[in-house]
């Protein structure tokens, strides 16, 4: 009688035990409560039933074309010598000279900037040994008279400036342009999915999310400088650069809700 006694009194602590433990569920209309609970009791709340929401995602692209208000010149000295103090010096003497015929024909310190200053040693692989000293210095020059760029790349060339790079235009304020465009992508966009809605059946709801992802494009003008100052100077004419428009795009993706 006893051990039977002693199996009750087991299976009930068991049962309690076990009651403790179950989590206690609120319906979700009833706020829930923590009065009453134990520490190890689990209380969850329920939300209200969700719903995944319809997505149509489009992407829209827009361009406007400009004139480019500025262009952007590197020249630069080259000088070889077997002395690199003396490769230096020429080097210095020649970018001084066109330092000093650019202000004159009106540019300004703000307008000249230094991009690459280099001192190279070259190299006789036969006989290991230094052949000759390579100084190289570049000026990038910020031009706004968009008309004369020629004009200034001949009056480089013709105070020293033996090396250059490609001109590029462009434009000193970028942003009313591209706000533009971004609301021409913003517009095909939405023509996109109205397309898309008109043939599914369903509707546009909102906008859900919008991404951008653009960029500006800058043309240029290749330019030759040895080549085509000794034809200007036989022809006796300031060196042809011409800048044509700018395409300025812009492209976003839209994410609208539907139904």
């Amino acid at each position: 009688m006893k051990t039977k006694i002693v199996i009750v009194a087991l299976v009930l602590i068991v049962a309690l035990a076990m009651v403790g433990c179950v989590p206690i569920v609120k319906e979700a209309t009833e706020k829930p409560s923590t009065e009453n609970y134990g520490k190890d009791s689990i209380i969850v709340e329920l939300g209200e039933n969700v719903q995944t929401k319809s997505e149509l995602s489009v992407t829209g692209a827009g361009s406007i074309k400009v004139m480019p208000d500025v262009a952007y010149v590197t020249v630069g000295v080259t000088t070889n010598h077997k002395n690199a103090a003396t490769a230096q010096s020429q080097n210095k003497d020649a970018m001084n000279a066109i330092f000093a015929a650019l202000k004159e024909a009106g540019l300004s310190d703000d307008d000249m900037r230094t991009t690459n200053y280099s001192t190279t040693p070259r190299y006789n692989y036969d006989t290991q040994s230094i052949t000759a000293y390579e100084v190289r210095n570049m000026v990038e020059l910020t031009i706004t008279d968009i008309d004369n760029v020629g004009k200034y790349i001949d009056i480089a060339a013709e105070n020293g400036a033996n090396t250059s790079y490609p001109v590029n235009f462009s434009l000193l304020d970028q942003s009313g342009p591209y706000n533009e465009a971004l609301k021409l992508a913003m517009t095909t966009a939405m023509g996109k999915a109205e397309a898309i809605i008109s043939a599914s059946g369903n509707t546009i709801v909102g906008t859900l999310r919008i991404s951008e992802n653009s960029f500006g494009y800058v043309a240029y003008e290749k330019y030759d400088m040895v080549a085509d100052v000794a034809m200007d100077e036989m022809a006796g004419a300031p060196t042809p650069i011409t800048a044509g428009e700018l395409e300025i795009t812009a492209n976003v993706t839209v994410v609208y809700e539907i139904n």
